[in-house]
């Protein structure tokens, strides 16, 4: 089954649970994406050590998930380096 969440919060505790349902998702089903939307694009920011997205998401990466960030945010040099690393499975940095 292939499923699709989007995240466009700036709200660690709402990315952080986005990041755990992907991942959850993931070992149910075959293909997840989280597409990141407006601030939920910064999470490597908002990421803390109560909300630690950054580590949900590598592992989200690692487990064969698509992080896909807004248009908008590819313009970016963190994205632009991540996205060099594989056709539609950018990996986070951090």
């Amino acid at each position: 089954m292939k499923v699709t969440l989007m995240a466009c919060s700036g709200d660690p505790e709402i990315l952080w649970n986005a990041f755990r349902m992907g991942n959850l998702m993931l070992e149910q089903m075959d293909d997840v994406t989280i597409f990141l939307n407006g601030p939920s694009v910064n999470y490597q920011i908002l990421a803390s050590e109560r909300y630690p997205l950054t580590n949900l998401a590598k592992l989200f990466t690692l487990s064969e998930g698509a992080l896909l960030p807004e248009a908008s945010s590819l313009t970016s040099t963190a994205w632009r380096k991540d996205i060099t690393k594989g056709p539609n499975r950018p990996t986070c940095t951090g």
